[in-house]
């Protein structure tokens, strides 16, 4: 069974930029991001973008390549990601290493809506 983490990013425009994380087998994760919405105009159907060409070995390791691509998505736009949400709890990743990876200044939510 293939376990999948879903991860909002929101930002400081009130856009919001949803990722996955996806465990495809034992000790091979992959990070998903899609583009960036506004939080009144999300779609039911969202593309996901794989990041990298190769698994990563650890599922924090897949959510720092999530989280280093929408840092560079923001810092292009001279935005920042204002809080983090788990809106199916944290399977993969949990808040607390979250936390460590994007720093404390980070709102981290768990099961919140969006």
């Amino acid at each position: 069974m293939i376990r999948v983490q879903d991860i909002s990013f929101h930002l400081s425009d009130g856009d919001v930029i949803f990722s996955h994380l996806v465990e495809l087998s034992i000790d091979n994760y992959v990070g998903e991001i899609t583009e960036s919405f506004s939080k009144n105009s999300i779609p039911m159907t969202k593309v996901y973008t794989r990041l990298g060409s190769s698994a990563k070995n650890t599922s924090c390791e897949a959510f720092s390549d999530v989280c280093n691509a929408i840092d560079q998505i923001c810092k292009n736009l001279g935005l920042n990601i204002l809080e983090v949400n788990n809106p199916c709890n944290c399977e993969l990743v949990d808040s607390i290493n979250q936390t460590t990876i994007l720093g404390e200044e980070i709102i981290i939510k768990v099961n919140d809506s969006i």
